[in-house]
């Protein structure tokens, strides 16, 4: 009877899985990287909050500095580093006046972005961080060609750089993962989350109250996630929109990162929350059920479900990773996934010890 009852719940979670990779996470996986044609130039405040970021802010103020786009400012917002990071901004400032750089009033990311916000001069503001590098001069271009009067949240890419280790390629695995995720519920009309390294929106809709700012995290996903709709938000896929950082080195900080990104999305709205714990809870489970199963001897049951479920979510994430420039985790995706949904099930109970710090 349990073992009947197993079997069932493993065929229920296995249909809510290809649901999802078929009918949702589909959209991304068959659309082709869109270009628009920029009708006019609008004018655009590039906003950055760096602490501490004395090694990279130089390379990165550069590249923005070179973008091929005319009508721009750059802002920065220095939230109290103790290295050189204040007197090298300063620096460019005074050189160049498309350069503008203040010192946070307050401690802490959140303040700093809602502070570069309120010193904006223009309307659409793009948004990175201090250890980023755009990956193309078009970046800006890029960005602002996807909006439109009605378009005014731009969700971009923000991969990392591929070091070659394992741990990097766990990062990347996920990075591709979520985005798949992120930018399909765009496109069914659901859009819950934006990844601030690469981020554009209308000044319109910045809101304090709607970053939670007794909360440390969720300067961007919290602010997308109850200003974004179905009409309003829009995703840049081209090569020439993405933004790529450096991963994180060791498994301990990377958890640390998880954790914070984990603490933002107990704060998404319901529909959020029902989307993505669907999809995470029957992977899960359906798991689990193979497990039972295939201890219990049913071996062809177990491999049939697992290996049509694969193939068709491999070959969806595959057509993502040869548009993203992740080829190289293609043959890696089976063992990838399945090392990903251990990690988060070891992790899980950790996640809700909230971060109090950027």
């Amino acid at each position: 009877m349990i073992l009947t009852i197993i079997t069932w719940i493993a065929f229920l979670t296995f249909a809510i899985q290809l649901g999802f990779w078929i009918f949702i996470f589909s959209k991304i996986g068959f659309l082709s990287p869109i270009q628009p044609i920029l009708t006019h130039f609008k004018e655009v405040s590039v906003i950055i909050c760096v602490k501490n970021e004395a090694e990279n802010i130089s390379r990165l103020i550069q590249l923005i500095l070179d973008q091929n786009y005319p009508e721009f400012e750059l802002i920065i917002i220095d939230d109290h580093s103790q290295d050189q990071t204040w007197e090298i901004i300063s620096n460019y400032a005074n050189k160049d006046s498309k350069i503008r750089v203040f010192k946070n009033p307050k401690a802490g990311k959140k303040p700093g972005i809602i502070y570069g916000v309120s010193q904006a001069t223009h309307s659409w503001l793009l948004f990175t961080d201090g250890d980023c590098t755009p990956s193309s001069k078009l970046w800006i271009q890029s960005m602002i060609e996807h909006t439109s009067e009605s378009k005014i949240i731009v969700l971009g890419y923000a991969p990392y750089f591929n070091t070659n280790s394992w741990l990097n390629k766990m990062i990347r695995f996920e990075c591709v993962f979520n985005t798949i995720q992120s930018f399909s519920s765009v496109l069914i009309g659901i859009p819950y989350m934006g990844v601030g390294r690469n981020l554009m929106y209308h000044k319109s809709i910045s809101d304090p109250l709607k970053m939670r700012l007794e909360l440390a995290f969720g300067d961007d996903d919290l602010l997308v996630n109850r200003q974004a709709t179905s009409e309003n938000t829009t995703i840049a896929t081209h090569v020439n929109s993405f933004v790529y950082t450096h991963a994180k080195k060791t498994w301990s900080s990377y958890f640390n990162q998880k954790r914070r990104h984990f603490s933002s999305s107990l704060y998404y709205n319901l529909k959020s929350k029902i989307l993505i714990s669907s999809f995470f809870m029957s992977l899960f489970v359906f798991y689990f059920t193979l497990t039972i199963l295939f201890i219990n001897g049913y071996y062809g049951l177990t491999f049939s479900l697992y290996f049509i479920n694969i193939i068709i979510s491999w070959t969806l994430y595959s057509k993502c990773c040869n548009k993203w420039n992740e080829k190289d985790l293609i043959p890696l995706y089976p063992i990838l996934e399945l090392q990903y949904v251990l990690f988060l099930l070891v992790q899980i109970p950790f996640l809700f010890i909230p971060k109090k710090t950027w």
